[in-house]
């Protein structure tokens, strides 16, 4: 939604909180609730009666919410609720925080409010002491709220912009430049150039005209002088004359005849809103951004640049917030995309930088799902491949804050990152061109007359030598974190001492996937950890329900005191020299080479992968560890359940059943391949399995 700030209707004197009431509104279209009308009908009372705590409000009534709402508005609302105890109860008044705090942080996100509100008084943060602790509850709201506002700028970014007219030109001055054809002119340059005499063009500027026009280029604006006799429309609503508008509004008619005659609009003939904008001003940098510099942010920080005593930095990268541009590809942009993604598939810090253009598989050859390819830097050794596979299917299990699907959130991202980085890949060099997260430099505090503009990939830390030698531009992206707490208010929020980076993400996944409930080796497999043992250690057993510590959490300790046999197990058609997870809980060393009874069974054509995944413990290529062993064995009660049923259209598959049978029971016997510990809590693990997954694995019959 580019340059939401113009959809945003005005509030006026006779409707002062149509700004609240459209925002509610567009957020019950999203969800039709009654709650929400509910919830707006209170905060527009909590204004009416107390003005919000804005003395200002009693005389002009119009709520400007990108004025009101600041960082303490949630916090002045809640006081005034928790108040209303005779008529809400307890329930329906945190229902109507909960709706009103959802607004705010709406409209954080859009653009349309420059402050994340507080979502609880006094609170602070806590001091980290682990920095890849999980974020809490709290710090989730609100940085997710953050995140969301630079995902929708990035969107933005990638629109065109288009023109709002809503500027307000600030008071001109005889000195003042004219811009016109995209090239700046003083008054005495555009005398000598234009032959119009320089007096002439500063009164024609003060009056309203375009510089244009001040220099003959356009037609002068016409002048009417029979206002008196016509219509105007104010704010929506039809006068039939100038005198009728005049007296509701307590203006001369002769002034707001004047006033039209020098272009302005009906609200400022009227007085309602300002002919000139104050410099500096919102109004006017939007004003010059759209007449002066054509609607070009690179163009408009230069001068500003150049000229210091227009626009701070620190103004434009708000302003250019607001209104959906900007002028680098930098950090700012891309950075916060790669967070996202980090904190929906909770993959860590060094994998994300390590995704490359061709990373996202839309259609998996095993599975048909969405997939991404990536690298585990630290997982790797002599016998283990760094590369790893995360099927996005498996975190619909822990939804947690959003709600759209998450295959579409993952998809969306990667393509908004190809997008936006489209324009500067052919100035990366070296292995930065096939990175999938790419910026340039940061150029805002470049001098005007620094050119310099390289492309790099993501670093945490400080690139090598050889990086450097491949690259000459590459630069570490730490100091991103601090520039994202300070611009987005979190250190204010959420105190001094927090502590934010992405690699929390991963943790903080799996923590809310416990708490949801996901199955222990759908955790594992999201994190792509070798063992269960891993898993256990990324559970941080203070914020988890007390059912999962009861019950799973002994079983864990358990398995990651044990050696994990990952060798060949004699007599038994397996081999172990990898590890990749399928659904019966064994794994495959080559998906597209099967053994020559799975071929012989299931008609393989040459090229393809293997899809049989009922047929892996007949199958040479298969691996079995004792992490696999509590799907195995609640592979055997389900089929050794569809055979007691006897169903006559079962009869083709039992020979093949019973044979997968009897390679499982001979695996689970005590003492062949596994001790008897080992399996006791294997089959505890396999009773607390979810089977619906192997369904798919065992026909059952009709």
């Amino acid at each position: 939604m580019p340059n939401v700030f113009r959809l945003v209707p005005k509030a006026t004197t006779l409707a002062p909180m149509r700004e609240v009431e459209w925002i509610f509104s567009m957020i019950q279209r999203e969800k039709p609730l009654s709650s929400i009308t509910f919830a707006r009908n209170w905060y527009v009372k909590f204004v009416q009666d107390t003005g919000a705590g804005y003395e200002e409000l009693r005389s002009d009534p119009r709520f400007f919410v990108g004025k009101y709402w600041e960082t303490d508005a949630l916090i002045r609302f809640t006081a005034w609720l928790n108040k209303q105890q005779t008529s809400l109860s307890s329930k329906s008044r945190y229902s109507v925080y909960k709706t009103v705090r959802y607004a705010m942080d709406w409209t954080y996100q859009l653009g349309i409010t420059d402050h994340i509100v507080y979502h609880a008084p006094m609170f602070k943060g806590l001091p980290e002491t682990d920095t890849r602790a999980p974020y809490s509850e709290q710090e989730q709201e609100i940085i997710n709220v953050a995140l969301g506002r630079c995902i929708q700028h990035a969107m933005n970014v990638i629109e065109p912009y288009r023109r709002s007219n809503a500027g307000i030109r600030c008071r001109p001055r005889n000195t003042d430049p004219l811009f016109i054809d995209g090239e700046s002119f003083t008054p005495k340059e555009a005398s000598l150039l234009f032959g119009v005499r320089a007096a002439a063009i500063a009164s024609r500027n003060r009056k309203g005209w375009t510089h244009r026009q001040c220099v003959n280029l356009d037609p002068a604006p016409q002048n009417q002088k029979y206002w008196s006799g016509k219509a105007i429309n104010v704010e929506g609503v039809e006068w039939s004359s100038l005198t009728q508008a005049a007296e509701h509004y307590g203006v001369a008619r002769e002034t707001i005849g004047g006033r039209l005659d020098m272009g302005c609009s009906p609200e400022q003939a009227v007085g309602l809103t300002p002919i000139y904008s104050k410099a500096g001003s919102f109004e006017c940098a939007l004003y010059e951004f759209e007449e002066r510099f054509e609607c070009d942010p690179l163009r408009m920080l230069q001068f500003s640049k150049m000229h210091r005593g227009s626009y701070s930095s620190a103004f434009l990268m708000k302003f250019f917030v607001k209104i959906g541009v900007w002028p680098y590809v930098d950090q700012r942009l891309i950075l916060p995309i790669a967070a996202e993604l980090c904190r929906i598939t909770g993959l860590n810090a060094e994998s994300v930088a390590s995704l490359t253009l061709d990373s996202y598989i839309a259609k998996h050859p095993l599975t048909n799902r969405p997939c991404i390819r990536y690298t585990k830097p630290r997982s790797g050794s002599a016998n283990r491949t760094d590369n790893r596979e995360l099927h996005v299917a498996l975190l619909e299990d822990a939804e947690y804050f959003v709600e759209d699907a998450k295959q579409t959130q993952v998809a969306q991202l990667i393509e908004l990152a190809i997008k936006l980085t489209q324009r500067i890949r052919d100035r990366a060099e070296g292995e930065t061109k096939n990175r999938l997260f790419i910026y340039e430099h940061n150029g805002w505090f470049r001098s005007a007359d620094d050119n310099k503009s390289g492309v790099t990939h993501i670093i945490w830390g400080y690139p090598s030598l050889t990086e450097r030698q491949s690259n000459p531009a590459l630069s570490g992206s730490d100091r991103w974190y601090k520039a994202f707490c300070k611009e987005n208010g979190l250190y204010e929020i959420l105190g001094k001492d927090f502590t934010f980076n992405i690699s929390r993400f991963r943790s903080t996944l799996i923590n809310n996937m416990v708490k949801e409930g996901a199955n222990i080796f759908t955790i594992q497999a999201v994190a792509g950890h070798e063992s269960i043992s891993t898993t256990a250690n990324y559970l941080n057993e203070r914020a988890l329900d007390a059912e999962f510590i009861k019950v799973v959490k002994p079983a864990l300790e358990s398995i990651s005191e044990q050696t994990h046999n990952t060798q060949p197990a004699p007599r038994m058609p397996i081999r172990s020299t990898g590890y990749t997870e399928t659904l019966c809980g064994t794994g495959c060393k080559d998906a597209f080479n099967p053994s020559e009874t799975v071929r012989k069974l299931t008609n393989h054509i040459e090229g393809s992968p293997c899809k049989f995944w009922n047929m892996c413990l007949l199958c040479e290529q298969a691996i079995i560890t004792e992490d696999g062993l509590p799907k195995i064995i609640a592979y055997k009660w389900k089929i050794e359940e569809v055979l007691l049923q006897d169903k006559k259209n079962m009869e083709g598959r039992k020979a093949l059943y019973g044979e997968i049978l009897t390679v499982i029971e001979t695996l689970i016997t005590p003492g062949q391949h596994y001790p008897e510990t080992v399996l006791k809590e294997a089959e505890f693990l396999a009773s607390e399995l979810d089977d619906e997954a192997l369904d798919h694995l065992v026909y059952q019959g009709l």
